[in-house]
């Protein structure tokens, strides 16, 4: 079992120089099949300025990790997880 902390992170510098901040990662979320209010709370999640490392790995990784991803953000929010 992975925990969130468990992905790789890049650094912040890598957002700027690559241009995979928030407004991807909400275009990325906003495609995904997930109800409506876990889009938002996974947005809202990598919002965070504590997040921006995990922004560009979630970007980075494929359709499959992103729902499990999605999964660790909702099970440390204490939420359901997404459907497979």
């Amino acid at each position: 079992h992975r925990d969130l902390h468990s992905f790789p992170t890049r650094r912040s510098s890598d957002l700027k120089t690559t241009k995979y901040g928030v407004p991807v990662v909400q275009d990325i979320v906003k495609a995904m099949e997930l109800p409506s209010t876990m889009k938002l709370k996974a947005t809202m999640c990598f919002a965070r300025d504590d997040n921006q490392g995990q922004q560009i790995a979630f970007v980075w990784s494929d359709k499959s990790q992103r729902y499990e991803y999605i999964g660790l953000i909702m099970e440390e929010l204490g939420l359901a997880a997404p459907p497979p």
